[in-house]
């Protein structure tokens, strides 16, 4: 009979979750207070945008619930990052609490459907 609930792994992925979000929060609140967030390494050295390039600012702006300028300041803040949260959830009810961790075709496409609308993404916003 398959294992359906482990409370000590929930415990452990909460706690975990927990303080990455509460990093999250406090990131965002400080960038939002004063306006500055992490540089782009990338940005500074190639003079190109990375495909993370005004992330903070589109965080923040969905914080505000503004979603047109966070779709200004970076797209893929309201297409792809929304897809991955959806993922991840569904990853952690299937891995958790039914205890499937095999990894199905489709999840191999939409991380290659990731994977190329951000190489995309990135060409089209820095060459065109």
């Amino acid at each position: 009979m398959r294992k359906i609930y482990r409370p000590e792994h929930i415990r452990y992925l909460n706690t975990g979750s927990g303080i990455v979000l509460l990093g999250c929060a406090v990131y965002l609140a400080f960038a939002a207070k004063t306006g500055r967030g992490i540089p782009c390494i990338f940005y500074r050295f190639l003079g190109i945008k990375c495909p993370g390039c005004g992330m903070t600012r589109a965080a923040v702006s969905i914080a505000r619930g503004d979603l047109k300028a966070a779709a200004g300041y970076n797209i893929m803040s309201v297409t792809v990052m929304p897809a991955l949260f959806v993922y991840l959830v569904y990853r952690m009810i299937r891995e958790e609490w039914y205890d499937n961790k095999d990894v199905e075709v489709w999840e191999y496409v939409f991380f290659l459907l990731i994977f190329l609308t951000t190489v995309v993404y990135t060409v089209l916003r820095n060459f065109i």
